[in-house]
């Protein structure tokens, strides 16, 4: 089972990272809530949620 597998059989978002075993466009077909094409890019998203 992939990460996304498992994310989506208990109902938790799924963010992919293109820094990884898998090319981006490989990665797009499985339909991941967000992309990251880079750690700034993550970072962004743990700091909106501080601010919310």
């Amino acid at each position: 089972m992939t990460d996304c597998e498992a994310a989506k059989s208990v109902g938790i978002a799924f963010g992919a990272v293109s820094w990884g075993y898998s090319t981006e466009k490989i990665l797009k077909t499985l339909s991941p809530e967000e992309t990251f094409e880079n750690v700034a890019a993550l970072k962004r998203l743990v700091s909106s949620e501080k601010t919310a």
